[in-house]
């Protein structure tokens, strides 16, 4: 009977010591796994940001050139017509004037 207790404990003592290396083995395996999926979601997250970078610097660069344009005709208007810019800007002087005098 001593020797089943024996040979029953030196069992018992090498299936938990199997356990052990098997439960390091998964928990080296899930922190991989888990390692894998964040390098995975930062990629995705540097790759929409850079996406999202570029759109906004397209955009910012088309307003741009939207704005340098109208500029550059505003100013080829002000040549050809000079009179009629004087008239247009006193005309907003003195409504802006009024507007500044009437809220006092």
């Amino acid at each position: 009977m001593s020797e089943t207790i024996k040979s029953a404990s030196h069992d018992i003592a090498s299936d938990i010591s199997a356990l052990r290396k098997d439960i390091s083995s998964l928990s080296d395996t899930v922190a991989r796994l888990v390692t894998t999926q964040a390098d995975a979601a930062t990629e995705q997250v540097k790759s929409s940001a850079n996406a999202y970078l570029k759109m906004g610097t397209d955009q910012f660069n088309d307003a741009k050139h939207q704005i340098e344009a109208t500029a550059a005709d505003v100013e080829k208007r002000i040549e050809h017509h000079p009179y009629a810019a004087m008239a247009i800007a006193a005309g907003l002087g003195l409504v802006i004037g009024a507007n500044i005098v009437g809220k006092r």
